[in-house]
């Protein structure tokens, strides 16, 4: 561009070197500004890639993170399980010992019951070798006959 600057400063200067000097100018001005055309759309272009690679590692982070919430949420729901199970097993050994401790009265009740009406029949039994005796809805009546108390003595 000096060059062409010169020759044209110049009064005595043929215009075909002018030309060929301000065509060389034209062209590397034109491949200066193709270069830096380029290097734009490289930089673009990289910068696109950048921000792309970007994006996909903030997606597989995100995808990591889903992965891992729900696994815990998995691993939840598994204790949860657990533990209701374990709850479920306690539930029913407590109501098999309750049914084991109903059982157990039950059968002392009828025991004390059935030993109540044996020592009922042998008191009865007993009583009716000494005395006549029978059995009412009040209970056990016991007859005395020949008994006599003396009457009218003041002591």
């Amino acid at each position: 561009m000096n060059n062409a600057d010169e020759y044209a400063t110049r009064k005595n200067v043929q215009n075909k070197p002018l030309i060929a000097v301000a065509r060389d100018t034209v062209q590397t001005a034109e491949d200066a500004r193709a270069i830096s055309v380029k290097k734009m759309d490289d930089q673009r272009i990289a910068n696109n890639l950048q921000n792309s690679a970007d994006a996909q590692a903030q997606s597989q982070a995100q995808a990591d993170d889903a992965t891992r919430q729900k696994e815990q949420a998995q691993a939840d729901a598994a204790k949860a399980q657990s533990d209701m199970a374990t709850s479920q097993a306690a539930s029913a050994a407590a109501v098999s010992a309750a049914q084991a401790d109903a059982d157990r009265s039950r059968l002392a009740a009828q025991q004390a019951d059935s030993d109540k009406a044996a020592m009922r029949a042998r008191l009865s039994e007993q009583l009716n070798s000494i005395l006549q005796t029978r059995d009412s809805a009040r209970g056990l009546i016991v007859s005395m006959s020949d008994v006599l108390f003396d009457t009218g003595i003041i002591r």
